[in-house]
């Protein structure tokens, strides 16, 4: 234990280090400083994640950020079993069937219990465990710095796409980022989050980059890369930029045309299309895929007597339910958990979290000048909104709802944070000052 604590720290450190070395490569417009205070605050979330995981959850097969690493284990010593099988395990060239690699059946989230109509991302976390196990010594806090370490850089490099719109406000958008208090706690631990925030983060780094210099040869290898590993592990979030991405572009060419038609028309196209595939494929249709997942968490919370379902509306496999759907889905993922509803340390957090971001929005509405729409905070609003209603929709369990949907609230925040005139700001606070 005190071994794998000194290992842990000494990643911290060199972690630091790194951080400080990109801060200055990256030409970001907020010194080293804060950004090591930021990933300090990080690691010391990961800590108290790991603490409530070990009390809150004494069977550590159920505790997320424990089991990917727990099982990782078995796939390291595969190696030393059988090198060939274990490279083949890691390509997934041999992986899906029980009786391909006997030392799989060891693991208790290798082969899901629930039907899975994609990827098991579950599988993707624990390869990047093994190989993590290749430099970490085992050691538990190891792996979380390095996991924590991930999310946090493609934070750093979201920052650095963005901070050329927020000239004058680099401290809000340092804010949105760095200090949603889901997204440091859940960024923080041996989970999804911290390589989904990595790979989204320089995926949207270097999209931004292309629209402004051009696509290379180079990035086109890079984006493709980052995307299938993005959707590997929630292909949902790397879903929604698609649309988003498309509708910039219209936007660019479309200056004399209204932009709320120009949304209207972008995200009619997509739901057609997915319509289109309904009809031709429709056991691998968008449809059927969340009205799958939607049944699986209900599945999940039913065979552990959950007491966290949220009672929702039925997800049918056809457009007309989706449509049917979107208003309930955006309310949940936007307003719940209620405080009525806490039933854990956890979701207490998350429903006092609610709060304080209604409260932000207010603040930045208050202080709002004349409502410049540009094609950047119209990008932030219907990314956010879009993958909200997508996470309502089909996470009816309120513990997932509040991992879920932490991709998209540093975007709506970063949309209220680009309305606010800070002139009027300014006048209030030297104002307040004199009183």
């Amino acid at each position: 234990m005190v071994s794998d604590i000194f290992l842990g720290f000494l990643a911290f450190v060199f972690f630091i280090y790194l951080i400080i070395r990109l801060t200055r490569g990256m030409g970001l417009n907020l010194t080293w400083h804060f950004f090591v205070g930021a990933f300090f605050l990080r690691v010391l979330a990961g800590v108290i994640l790991t603490l409530v995981y070990t009390y809150y959850y004494p069977d550590r097969s159920l505790a997320d950020t424990f089991r990917y690493f727990d099982d990782s284990y078995f796939l390291h010593e595969l190696f030393k079993e059988d090198p060939k099988e274990y490279c083949l395990v890691m390509l997934g060239m041999q992986s899906d069937t029980r009786d391909a690699v006997p030392i799989l059946e060891s693991m208790t989230n290798w082969f899901p219990a629930l039907r899975s109509p994609l990827y098991n991302d579950n599988r993707t976390v624990i390869r990047m465990n093994a190989l993590m196990r290749w430099f970490s010594f085992g050691s538990y806090y190891v792996h979380m710095c390095c996991f924590a370490f991930l999310g946090f850089v493609g934070q750093m490099f979201l920052f650095r796409a963005f901070q050329q719109y927020f000239k004058g406000k680099e401290i809000g958008l340092a804010l949105a980022l760095f200090m949603v208090p889901s997204l440091v706690f859940w960024t923080s631990g041996v989970l999804k989050e911290g390589p989904l925030f990595f790979c989204f983060g320089v995926l949207l780094y270097l999209m931004e980059k292309v629209g402004r210099c051009g696509l290379s040869r180079r990035n086109l290898f890079i984006i493709a890369a980052l995307s299938l590993f993005l959707f590997h592990l929630k292909f949902y979030v790397g879903l929604m930029v698609l649309p988003v991405f498309t509708l910039k572009y219209i936007f660019s060419k479309k200056r004399d045309t209204s932009r709320w038609r120009l949304v209207i028309w972008n995200y009619s196209f997509y739901f057609g299309l997915a319509t289109v595939w309904h009809f031709m494929r429709h056991k691998w249709s968008l449809f059927t895929v969340f009205r799958w997942k939607k049944e699986d968490f209900q599945g999940l919370a039913e065979s552990m007597n959950a007491g966290s379902l949220i009672s929702t509306y039925d997800l049918e496999d056809n457009g007309l339910s989706f449509l049917i759907n979107v208003p309930q889905g955006l309310f949940n993922s936007l307003f719940r958990p209620f405080l009525w509803e806490v039933y854990s340390p956890v979701i207490l957090v998350s429903a006092l979290e609610n709060i304080f971001l209604l409260t932000a929005v207010l603040f930045c509405v208050a202080f709002r000048g004349k409502l410049k729409w540009t094609d950047e905070n119209w990008c932030f609003l219907v990314y956010a909104v879009s993958l909200l209603t997508v996470v309502g929709m089909v996470t009816p369990i309120m513990g997932s709802l509040v991992r879920y949907k932490i991709p998209a609230l540093p975007f709506l925040l970063m949309f209220f944070i680009s309305i606010v005139d800070m002139d009027k700001l300014k006048e209030f606070t030297t104002k307040f000052k004199k009183q």
